[in-house]
């Protein structure tokens, strides 16, 4: 088994332990240790240090609220552009302006699902 290999299995084995321990934690503790640190960050803001993190979940499925947002994601898997990001939005906001009232509501039905 090469380095690599090794290196990809334990880090596999690390994401399903933190994923079984985000499962099982309790929340009520994580919002404690959350209050706590922002005690704490607000006097080390007063101090001038770096403040701490929040605790949150990295496996909690993040969606995308804006209707835009999910047009853009539709389109990049659909592959309309790639590349440059700057003239890439340039591009998708043209088509999203240009777009018919009637295909803009599945965006928008899609942002509130």
């Amino acid at each position: 088994m090469s380095y690599l290999n090794k290196a990809k299995q334990a880090n596999l084995e690390r994401q399903l332990y933190a994923k079984q321990w985000w499962d099982n934690v309790d929340k009520s503790k994580i919002e404690l240790e959350n209050e706590r640190r922002r005690r704490i960050n607000a006097i080390k803001k007063s101090q001038g240090k770096r403040l701490d993190k929040l605790l949150k979940n990295p496996f909690e499925k993040r969606r995308c609220l804006y209707p835009f947002g999910i047009f853009v994601k539709d389109m990049y898997s659909k592959k309309v552009v790639s590349g440059n990001v700057k003239q890439s939005m340039r591009i998708l906001s043209k088509i999203w302006k240009d777009l018919p009232v009637k295909e803009k509501e599945v965006y928008y039905d899609l942002a509130k699902s």
